[in-house]
């Protein structure tokens, strides 16, 4: 009759002990939900600029608030690994470890979690996806050649959700360095592998950006029909948007002009695209611009910077003000003052790096014409000194 009670004892201490330990994952499941969160609302922000690639110090940048909740997700899990090695949650605290320290850029942290998943839980449900994100730190720590026959394996061997994503990644490498010729063949391909896939409109519009890099007027028809095969994937509103907005770019660069202007006046008649409207004036500017009716483009900039303070968009206005007062109507300290207020607006956006190259081309400038107003004082006086003499005799 003694044994009864001391079953249920054990038994009362080992659920206890469960649920402590799904408690404490939970907590860190619940904070890495939470940076997530933050981490989208962040990049959001820069949403419209993403797929310039440009600007490495906005592309690096991370929300500190994200950063901070990473940081709880990865020691909240950590205590699972540390305090109950048994549990069947274990695989489950490593995958979240290596996201977190992922996104808050520990690439080698990163790396070592998944690696630790991979060689102790061969058989866990995250085993793909761990190799996945593996790849993922060796390409952001430049470790090109190991990413990518990483990518190449999952490929060939993971379930389609994660296989179209190394494909991604692999014409992504490509169009990075700027091989948009292989870019484009990593792109058809995975696109022939998996023409049903949920990131179809993806590959599409960057398939389409890699055709306009190319800069070869021959395949610009190519480019508007893989905008075209964008919108019938069923994109995103951010992926529709991009699409409409290139074919209005391309159709501009094969000469259609006013094509492309009612294409971009198109998108500002669509509350859905409010968020860009800033990007969508800057093109319209510079439609006017291209046909130099400058006080119109002068307009739109304006237009841009007074509505989107503080924004990309903003900072991209400024630059361009300040560069038509340079370049086209010769007013020097007018132009310095929008470059200097452009250099303020959005920090790291690619308005304020092409103004900051811009006054420290001024600078340079001025001082190459210090340097021959002095030498040509210094000439000058030279030849009073000689002829002085001369004149005496």
């Amino acid at each position: 009759m003694r044994t009864a009670p001391l079953v249920l004892l054990l038994t009362g201490c080992l659920a206890i002990s469960a649920c402590v330990y799904f408690n404490t994952f939970y907590n860190a499941k619940k904070s890495f939900r939470e940076a997530e969160k933050e981490r989208r609302k962040h990049e959001e922000t820069y949403a419209d600029w993403a797929f310039d690639r440009t600007g490495p110090e906005l592309q690096q940048r991370r929300s500190p608030q994200a950063d901070q909740l990473y940081d709880k997700a990865v020691r909240k899990a950590s205590k699972v690994l540390d305090e109950y090695k048994e549990s069947d949650l274990v695989d489950d605290a490593m995958f979240l470890i290596g996201r977190a320290y992922y996104w808050r850029g520990e690439y080698l942290n990163a790396q070592e979690s998944f690696r630790d998943l991979e060689t102790f839980f061969p058989s866990s449900p995250y085993f793909d996806q761990a190799r996945y994100w593996r790849a993922r730190c060796l390409e952001e720590q430049r470790i090109d050649d190991q990413a990518q026959s990483l990518y190449r394996v999952l490929l060939d061997e993971a379930e389609e959700k994660i296989a179209v994503q190394a494909g991604l990644h692999l014409a992504e490498m490509a169009h990075d360095r700027e091989d948009y010729v292989a870019a484009m063949r990593e792109y058809r391909a995975t696109l022939e592998a998996f023409p049903k896939s949920a990131v179809r409109a993806q590959l599409w519009l960057r398939l389409g950006e890699a055709l306009m890099a190319l800069e070869d007027p021959a395949r610009l028809d190519e480019a508007l029909a893989a905008f075209d095969e964008v919108l019938k994937a069923g994109p995103s509103e951010d992926q529709k948007y991009r699409a409409r907005l290139n074919s209005g770019r391309t159709l501009y660069a094969m000469g259609a002009e006013d094509e492309a202007l009612a294409t971009y006046v198109s998108l500002l008649d669509e509350g859905g695209f409010r968020r860009f409207e800033g990007r969508t004036r800057l093109l319209i500017g510079e439609w006017y611009q291209g046909r130099h009716l400058l006080d119109e483009a002068l307009s739109e900039y304006e237009r841009v910077r007074n509505d989107f303070p503080q924004t990309p968009s903003a900072s991209m206005a400024l630059y361009r003000i300040g560069l038509l007062r340079l370049q086209e109507y010769g007013e020097m300290e007018l132009g310095r003052d929008y470059l200097e207020e452009s250099t303020r607006e959005s920090p790291g956006a690619q308005g304020v790096l092409l103004a900051q190259e811009m006054l420290g081309h001024m600078r340079r400038l001025e001082q190459i014409q210090r340097q021959i107003y002095r030498a040509d004082s210094l000439y000058a006086d030279s030849l009073g000194a000689v002829q002085g003499p001369l004149l005496w005799q």
